[in-house]
């Protein structure tokens, strides 16, 4: 009843575990984001250099 009725270091710990892993979704959402984002460019230059290609044959 001490350890977890009124006693805010408790809940403190709870919310660090909740933010914590809260944390990293974002994160990975973000990687994952930036991960298209880098893929999308990539594509989009190597789309680019075969069009030029096509055009020189």
């Amino acid at each position: 009843d001490q350890l977890y009725g009124n006693n805010p270091l408790s809940e403190l710990v709870i919310a660090d575990n909740f933010t914590s892993q809260e944390v990293k979704k974002a994160a990975q959402s973000v990687n994952k984001a930036l991960k298209n984002k880098r893929d999308q460019k990539a594509y989009k230059k190597k789309s680019a250099r075969t069009r030029k290609k096509q055009q020189r044959s």
